[in-house]
């Protein structure tokens, strides 16, 4: 659990010296021109760090085909590119299924929306976890 403090953090800035180099390199100009500004403290604030997974985790294709309700028929065509499950689906291209899957537009569109739909269920499934475990 974050706890917030309220605790001012002062900033020293020290230029000795600065204005001495700035006065020997622009004579004319005035050393209080180059002063430093007055730095305001400014609260501190606690960071909230979120760290996500950087892989979905593996489902089968068959789960995945279950899960998303796809057709024997489609399953079959993924199964026939070597498709292994999700999350190696959404590596492939769109026109390498067409070509060398078999797989028609209609069926492309089924497989696109079951992707997407697996992808947000990770998206939601990597914050969940990431809060559970950090």
């Amino acid at each position: 659990m974050l706890q917030q403090q309220n605790q001012n953090i002062a900033l020293t800035v020290n230029f000795q010296g600065l204005a001495d180099i700035i006065h020997e390199l622009n004579p004319a100009a005035s050393v209080s021109q180059y002063e430093a500004p007055t730095i305001v403290p400014v609260p501190a604030v606690p960071l909230l760090i979120l760290s996500y997974p950087t892989l979905p985790p593996k489902m089968s294709l068959n789960a995945f085909c279950v899960h998303s309700d796809m057709s024997n028929a489609i399953k079959n065509k993924l199964t026939s590119i070597n498709v292994t499950g999700p999350h190696v689906l959404h590596l492939i291209d769109d026109a390498v299924l067409r070509k060398e899957a078999g797989v028609d537009i209609g069926e492309l569109e089924t497989v696109c929306n079951a992707e997407e739909r697996w992808m947000e269920m990770n998206r939601h499934w990597a914050f969940t976890c990431s809060c559970l475990y950090s």
